[in-house]
């Protein structure tokens, strides 16, 4: 893979490191998809021809409802966040008559952090 989760979210923090809402935008959006890859790179792409975003985060809340322990934690955790982020995006994408802070683009970077940190320590488990 030439480009993937982490470079995403590098991208991202430079974006959020300038001033302009357009920036600022990108960055939320980039962060998000930063973490919808790394659920991807956990759970495989998605095989519902409707939304693969939420196709994705109802596989996470699949895998918490069928687990147990720490696997279930980090489901949970990654679920949790990639709705979240998920939320900024749509925001940050097509709501342009809202304005955006560096708080917004902060919590969206965040927020992608976790789901790709969760996505990692899932990958170490077997799917169910």
């Amino acid at each position: 893979m030439s480009v993937g989760p982490d470079d995403l979210l590098a991208l991202a923090k430079e974006l959020c490191e300038r001033s302009d809402e357009v920036a600022r935008r990108a960055a939320i959006s980039r962060a998000y998809y930063a973490g919808f890859h790394a659920a991807v790179s956990v759970f495989g792409p998605p095989s519902v021809a409707s939304s693969a975003h939420s196709a994705i985060i109802e596989d996470a809340e699949r895998e918490v409802r069928l687990c147990f322990g720490a696997q279930r934690r980090h489901a949970t955790e990654l679920a949790r966040a990639l709705k979240r982020c998920r939320k900024h995006r749509r925001t940050a994408d097509y709501n342009l008559e809202i304005k955006l802070s560096e708080s917004d683009s902060k919590q969206a970077l965040s927020l992608a952090q976790e789901a790709i940190i969760a996505a990692g320590l899932l990958a170490d488990f077997e799917r169910v």
